[in-house]
């Protein structure tokens, strides 16, 4: 069986590789172990949030300080990418969510500031049009509604912790707490994002829902609910409530499993299938047949059997650390399909600084694979151990995603790019 691409990974680089390379008209093939870590996605891509990353005030324009990022750390996965890459990325991303059925606002030039369910502030480029609202420096005090019986979301708290948060120049609403009671009788305790959003469909009790919330909201008040407000029509639904309630609603993203992900995940799969692209999740590739500087060939293992699957270009998105994309051992780091370079820490001994919150992070944080300016990864940094595999997303080396907040930013923008270059063999 072959194919013009072979994506390895489904989770949102790997739909989004296979997504661009089926519109460049490619016969594609996306095989995945699972759908990564997009179940835990907050609902928001961050592209730059701080810039230098031991900043503390948020970056207000994404655009401006990867432009300086780009020019001060060629080794950068941003500085791989490219500008117009990554601009690419940001409309190839909204088009495609948007055609799967949620949209996405927002662009380089200015990061939202959002508050968490934990009660901090997150600078964000592009956010579901379900939370848009819920930016820190418009107009508007901000009412946080819990649910009875809902776990992991406690608005007192997410009010208090918020309320002594301040961010030099811009002045943050008034933010005050309150859990309502839906009446969900028994066996309600406990209850996770996913299964409140589901009774959203039922038309009786959007009105309940909706009723509560007018009877508790004040004048001059915005409404922050967590990220449950419909498992597939979260728009349809803060429309109506905003009917109801004469103001703007908007979500907060909550703990997994996250019901911004799920809509997510839903919206791209189904732009993959209308595409006509092959996709196999639950399915390991395991090993590379490989010929000098070209892979041939993979093996998809399938229980007890095994399928090769032969492709003219392969893109690599499988995840760090955390997705298993890279695997570790007492000694080393190892990437387990191609046995590609792996830059990092020697020991495990050198993962972490003495300080949790040390402001340089943790060498592990930026351990993965270095590529050249097409994505083909590196042999030990000098040239492409491969001429048609592309590394894209959380595997690439040189980024702290965490200090940075440019987790989403450089999966998207490489994930797009490795799309269009293995289009191009």
């Amino acid at each position: 069986m072959n194919y013009d691409v072979v994506v390895i990974g489904a989770g949102l680089g790997g739909l989004m590789s296979g997504i661009t390379a089926a519109k460049e008209g490619k016969k594609v093939l996306i095989v995945g172990k699972g759908i990564g870590i997009i179940t835990i996605f907050t609902g928001t891509i961050d592209y730059l949030g701080h810039y230098p990353p031991e900043g503390i005030r948020p970056l207000d324009s994404p655009r401006e300080g990867i432009a300086e990022l780009i020019a001060k750390n060629p080794d950068h996965p941003y500085s791989k990418v490219g500008m117009n890459f990554i601009e690419g990325g940001v409309t190839a991303f909204k088009e495609a969510a948007e055609s799967g059925g949620v949209k996405y606002v927002g662009d380089l030039d200015r990061n939202f500031l959002l508050p968490t369910a934990v009660g901090t502030i997150k600078p964000t480029s592009l956010l579901s049009s379900s939370m848009a609202a819920g930016d820190l420096r418009d107009e508007g005090d901000v009412l946080i509604c819990g649910f009875q019986g809902l776990r992991d979301f406690y608005p007192a708290y997410m009010a208090h912790n918020i309320s002594t948060l301040t961010v030099e120049g811009v002045e943050l609403p008034h933010f005050r707490g309150r859990t309502i009671d839906l009446k969900l009788g028994a066996g309600s305790s406990g209850m996770t994002s996913l299964t409140l959003a589901r009774k959203f469909d039922d038309p009786d009790f959007l009105e309940g829902v909706s009723m509560a919330l007018y009877e508790n909201v004040r004048d001059g008040e915005r409404i922050a609910t967590p990220a449950v407000l419909g498992l597939r029509r979260g728009d349809e639904v803060i429309k109506y409530i905003e009917k109801v309630v004469k103001t703007k609603i908007f979500e907060t993203p909550t703990l997994p499993p996250s019901v911004s992900g799920y809509r997510l995940y839903k919206a791209l799969e189904a732009v993959v299938r209308s595409l006509g692209v092959k996709l196999l999740l639950g399915y390991e590739v395991t090993t590379a047949k490989v010929e000098k500087d070209r892979v041939l060939e993979v093996t998809i293992s399938m229980g007890k059997r095994e399928m090769l699957v032969g492709g003219k270009a392969f893109v690599l998105a499988t995840g760090g650390l955390v997705g298993r994309g890279i695997g570790s051992s007492e000694t080393n780091l190892v990437e387990p399909i191609f046995g590609l370079d792996v830059t990092g820490p020697k020991t495990r001994s050198e993962w972490f600084n003495k300080s949790f919150f040390d402001p340089a992070g943790h060498p592990i944080n930026k351990v993965g694979i270095c590529v050249d300016e097409n994505l083909l990864p590196m042999i030990k940094n000098k040239k492409p151990r491969f001429v048609n595999l592309f590394v894209a997303g959380a595997q690439l080396c040189g980024y702290d995603a965490l200090k940075e907040k440019s987790g989403g930013g450089v999966t998207i923008s490489s994930s797009y790019k490795a799309g269009v270059m293995a289009s191009s063999l």
